[in-house]
């Protein structure tokens, strides 16, 4: 038996791809998308509340060096350093939390 064709193999890939392809009736194609939209906007949302939830352990972290005035030494540099960076993704007005992403 010779080896197919590089046609042949296109045609066998295409009739497998075709035999899997799931069909729409009208509307449900749509109805479709909704889904998957609605699981993108449910997944953004969790990793928007655990960002949040990072930068406040963050700022409480920077509170506490505020509130217990401990020896000002590398590791609290250090640590006030690392708080700070909490803004580059999330902003704070002193009562909200804003994604600066949005704010453009």
């Amino acid at each position: 038996m010779s080896e197919p064709t590089n046609a042949e193999i296109q045609k066998e890939h295409d009739e497998v791809a075709t035999s899997h392809e799931r069909t729409f009736e009208d509307g449900e194609l749509a109805h479709y998308h909704r889904g998957i939209l609605l699981k993108r906007l449910v997944a953004l949302d969790a990793v928007k509340k655990e960002a949040e939830r990072l930068w406040s352990l963050l700022d409480d972290i920077s509170t506490a060096g505020d509130m217990f005035k401990p020896t000002i030494d590398t590791y609290f540099r250090y640590v006030n350093v690392r708080c700070e960076s909490r803004n580059g993704l999330i902003t704070s007005d002193g009562y909200s939390l804003f994604f600066i992403e949005e704010c453009k």
